[in-house]
């Protein structure tokens, strides 16, 4: 399930999937009229999300309580990529700004999003090596 997800996001990556999201969002508030509210929705978004991810989270680890840590921190960084990607999609220019700091091929964004997934393909590593039998 994790590699679907991954090729999935990868696919997003090469698409630039949330690019069409945001434009598909634009597009609708400007026919519904509130495009000059747009920071308020986008900040409030922002925020649902964040809580929603929060606690979506929280059962998530609750639910494996009892697998391998492993499996735990690979869930983890998924929930991180899939919230970076909708914080993206969100378009909140302030988070853009911090995003697209530093060397342009070396972004602060891209280096969270590598880091995210060397959290995950790290995770898999240890979990098919045997390193949980170990302890």
């Amino acid at each position: 399930m994790t590699a679907v997800l991954q090729v999935f996001l990868s696919v997003n990556e090469l698409l630039d999937l949330q690019t069409l999201l945001t434009a598909i969002g634009r597009q609708y508030a400007v026919q519904d009229g509130w495009y000059e509210k747009r920071r308020q929705v986008q900040y409030l978004f922002i925020v649902g999300l964040s809580g929603l991810a929060a606690v979506a989270g929280a059962f998530m680890f609750w639910l494996t309580r009892r697998t391998d840590n492993t499996v735990r921190i690979a869930l983890a960084g998924l929930a991180l990529i899939g919230l970076f990607i909708l914080f993206r999609a969100a378009s909140f220019h302030h988070f853009d700004e911090i995003l697209w700091r530093g060397n342009p091929a070396f972004t602060l964004g891209s280096i969270q999003e590598m880091a995210e997934i060397l959290i995950v393909a790290s995770s898999a590593a240890l979990y098919t090596s045997g390193y949980r039998k170990k302890r």
